[in-house]
C-alpha cells in the first residue's frame, strides 16, 4: 500500500503536534478531527496497486465527494494518519485536493512512532494535543480500511469507522463516521493510560 510513494522525498518532521492544530483545539467551540487513511478510502486500494498510470489517475480520490460531505456536515479538520503524510508529493496531493474541494488544508499529521503502529500514532497524536494547557478531548473519528489493534484495546473501536477496501469510503461509512463526530468523546483517561503503556514498551525495547 506503500509503493506509490517509493522515491519520494520525506516529510522532515512529524515528531511534534503543529501549531496550528493547538490553535484549532484552543479556538474551535466544538474541536472535531478526522483521522484521515487514503488507500482503500479515498479510492478502492486495488488502485494502489494498479500498473496502469492512467487508470489510476482517472479513478483516485474517487470517492472524495463523500469525504467532502464529511467535513462539510461536521466542520471537522483532517488529520493524516496515512502513508501518504510520510513524502512531501503525495501530502501535496492531498493538500491539493482539499483545496479543489475548498475545504480547509491539513490540519496535522500523526507522528511516526517506533512500533509503527497507526493506532497507538493516532493515540500519541491525541494524547499530546491535548496535554499541554489540558484541553478537552475533541470530538474525533478515524477513517481506515485497516484494523486498528490499538484502538480496540483502548475500548475505542467506535471511534473507527472502516470502509471496505474495494469501494473506499461510501455514503453510509459517512453517516457512522457524522454521528460519531457529533457524539461527545469521553476517552481521555483511558488514552492517557495506554500511552503511557506504549512508552513503558518502547523503554524496554531500546533498553532505556
Amino acid at each position: 500500500r506503500r509503493q506509490h510513494a517509493k522515491g519520494k522525498r520525506p516529510v522532515i518532521d512529524m515528531s511534534t503536534v503543529s501549531k496550528a492544530a493547538h490553535s484549532y483545539l484552543l479556538s474551535a467551540e466544538n474541536a472535531r478531527i478526522v483521522f484521515l487513511d487514503i488507500d482503500g478510502v479515498l479510492h478502492p486500494t486495488l488502485l494502489a496497486s494498479q500498473q496502469r498510470h492512467t487508470l489510476r489517475q482517472r479513478q483516485e480520490f474517487c470517492q472524495a465527494h463523500n469525504l467532502a460531505r464529511l467535513l462539510r456536515e461536521t466542520r471537522a479538520r483532517v488529520v493524516l494518519c496515512s502513508s501518504w503524510r510520510l513524502y512531501v508529493e503525495s501530502r501535496a496531493r492531498v493538500e491539493a485536493l482539499l483545496q479543489d474541494l475548498d475545504l480547509p488544508p491539513i490540519l496535522d499529521v500523526t507522528p511516526s512512532n517506533a512500533l509503527g503502529s497507526r493506532g497507538g500514532e493516532i493515540i500519541d497524536w491525541l494524547v499530546s494535543a491535548t496535554s499541554q494547557q489540558n484541553l478537552s478531548m475533541p470530538q474525533w473519528v478515524v477513517l481506515d480500511d485497516q484494523a486498528l489493534p490499538d484502538l480496540a484495546a483502548t475500548g475505542a473501536s467506535k471511534h473507527h469507522v472502516r470502509p471496505s477496501p474495494a469501494q473506499g469510503l461510501t455514503e453510509q461509512d459517512v453517516q457512522v463516521a457524522i454521528q460519531q463526530l457529533m457524539e461527545p468523546c469521553s476517552n481521555k483517561p483511558e488514552f492517557r493510560y495506554h500511552h503511557n503503556r506504549l512508552l513503558r514498551v518502547f523503554w524496554r525495547l531500546w533498553g532505556l
